[in-house]
């Protein structure tokens, strides 16, 4: 059995394509680490803009590599910058908006489970 390891500020990412959820034309670009029966780990890329998310079938943990954007919970005053070298949970049944400030790239885990968030 292999595994596969990306390098995070150095993996080269696939061609950008438009994000279905952006307010403002943004582009995003994706590689994931096969292996995992439930869920997903890989690499996200997105420039400048903002776009809704919505975590209702699963929870994230990230880590911001590079960039820096604002994230803001659905309903809340609850606003969070994130930079490089953040980490953290998005739960699952998070919704809410990134305003992305300087192009970010992220690692992530999609943990798509129903164990309690």
């Amino acid at each position: 059995m292999t595994f596969e390891i990306l390098s995070g500020p150095d993996t080269a990412m696939p061609a950008a394509k438009p994000k279905p959820t952006s307010v403002d034309g943004q582009a995003e670009s994706s590689v994931s680490i096969p292996g995992l029966l439930a869920g997903e780990v890989g690499l996200w890329e997105c420039d400048e803009g903002t776009f809704s998310a919505d975590r209702s079938a699963f929870a994230e943990v990230c880590y911001i590599i590079q960039g820096e954007a604002v994230i803001a919970t659905d309903g809340t005053s609850d606003d969070r910058t994130v930079a490089a070298g953040s980490l953290f949970v998005l739960p699952r049944g998070w919704r809410g908006t990134w305003t992305i400030h300087k192009q970010v790239r992220k690692a992530f885990v999609l943990i798509s489970d129903e164990t309690p968030a």
